[in-house]
């Protein structure tokens, strides 16, 4: 069973025929194992990792060896040994991909891949709206009393906040944002090469072309939910509500791009009228810090208070 995961693992991460593999991550132009700096160190596992998986018909397999992978085929014998519909499933599932080494990324196939894997996530390709419905459904919440102290002016005692997290793509993944002029681009390669110094969970990732800007959505949502309280005649229609997003970036160069990419991801609404959006970067905290509260603590708290700012 263990070159059944094999050959799964190939046409997972590695190029067959000149195809793109079918999770869109090439393991072996990710692993550069004489780059030593700390987010080298942390990409190189994990490409050795899916390369240990893809096997010895890898040509990176001997270099990226490790005495830990033997860990992941031996848990996957166990789990066949012990599963027969798991045992079928992947039986099935070498069969598709043997029956078609080359093919391109497919939808059907990606699928396949996640009714063996993520079984919790099959269907989703095929039942987008009603998977969405189904979530939306789960997340309703039920009013059982009102609040006894109510807030009176929204408008005024609500404040929304939101932080977003941005990012540059994988040097594998290209810069396809039409909106990138030359200099962007060349700006953005650039940062690619910078040593990563935090990691998120989903950040954005500048210089991708997106459908749905996260940002965006979410303030075009929040604009809607203002106006309709609007119609209703709960809050006044010259009002405002006043949102704070705070950025943060995973490379130093992006501190540079936070704002501009935030405000051109509020131009694109083309109309924010009901919200008046604040942007605080990384770079405007140092400065509050150093410039404001510091130099404040020093005049009114003594020097001493001020050290660990």
């Amino acid at each position: 069973m263990s070159t059944y995961l094999q050959d799964i693992a190939c046409r997972l991460f590695s190029r067959i025929n000149g195809n793109e593999p079918l999770s869109g991550i090439d393991a072996a132009r990710r692993f550069f194992p004489k780059e030593n700096h700390p987010d080298a160190l942390c990409r190189n596992l994990n490409a050795a990792f899916l390369i240990g998986l893809c096997g010895k018909s890898h040509p990176l397999h001997d270099e990226a060896k490790s005495t830990g992978l033997a860990l992941v085929p031996s848990e996957f014998e166990a789990r066949c040994a012990q599963d027969r519909l798991f045992r079928e499933a992947v039986t099935a599932l070498c069969g598709r991909f043997r029956g078609s080494p080359g093919r391109s990324r497919d939808r059907d196939d990606l699928d396949a891949v996640w009714r063996v894997f993520f079984p919790e996530g099959a269907g989703l390709f095929e039942h987008r709206t009603e998977q969405g419905r189904a979530l939306r459904k789960k997340r309703h919440v039920k009013i059982t009393r009102l609040n006894p102290s109510p807030i009176s002016d929204p408008m005024k005692e609500l404040l929304f906040s939101a932080n977003v997290l941005l990012t540059v793509p994988p040097i594998e993944i290209p810069l396809d944002d039409p909106d990138l002029d030359e200099s962007q681009r060349a700006g953005l390669e650039r940062i690619r090469e910078e040593p990563q110094l935090c990691w998120y969970d989903h950040p954005i990732q500048v210089g991708r072309k997106t459908d749905a800007n996260e940002v965006a959505y979410g303030l075009e949502h929040l604009n809607r939910a203002v106006a309709y309280e609007k119609e209703r005649g709960t809050v006044a229609r010259d009002a405002r509500l006043t949102c704070v997003l705070s950025v943060s970036v995973t490379h130093r160069g992006l501190h540079e791009w936070a704002r501009k990419y935030v405000k051109d991801a509020c131009d694109q609404q083309r109309g924010l009228e009901h919200l008046h959006v604040h942007v605080v970067t990384e770079s405007d905290t140092d400065s509050l810090i150093c410039d404001i509260l510091v130099p404040a603590m020093k005049r009114y708290c003594g020097g001493r208070e001020a050290e660990p700012l």
